[in-house]
């Protein structure tokens, strides 16, 4: 989905497409929307839950994290290999 960049300087740039950017545009506003579901009727629908998992792997995949090692672990930044 989306190209890292690792800097020098210990910044990171992302480069994607307009289309994958319009998609984690949709994820935020899926994600505003179960939220401010759930702080209103402190209740969420199972097609927030799907939103929200399918939120996760866009994110995941744009910014490059690594699965952990468990189903349970946290996604961890790739190793870098500075020279």
């Amino acid at each position: 989905m989306g190209n890292i960049k690792y800097k020098k300087n210990g910044r990171v740039a992302v480069d994607m497409s307009m289309e994958d950017y319009r998609a984690l545009l949709k994820g935020f506003n899926d994600l505003k929307g179960a939220l401010n579901m759930m702080a209103d009727c402190h209740t969420i629908y199972l097609s927030d839950v799907g939103k929200l998992d399918d939120l996760m792997y866009k994110l995941k995949n744009s910014l490059g994290f690594i699965d952990g090692e468990g189903y349970y672990s946290d996604s961890t930044l790739p190793t870098l290999n500075p020279r």
